[in-house]
């Protein structure tokens, strides 16, 4: 998953799991834990749950 759209879409058909440069980019493992924590979803991807 590339973009904001792409993920939003992904939801609407019931995907709930992702990977892609749309969520993250590639980090060290020893910045996972902070990225993780702070990590927020689109506000498109929580209207599209719904």
């Amino acid at each position: 998953m590339e973009n904001e759209a792409q993920g939003a879409r992904l939801i609407e058909l019931g995907c709930r799991q992702a990977q892609g440069f749309g969520i993250g980019r590639p980090m060290p493992s020893d910045a996972m834990l902070a990225w993780y924590q702070e990590w927020q979803p689109y506000p498109s991807w929580q209207a599209a749950d719904a």
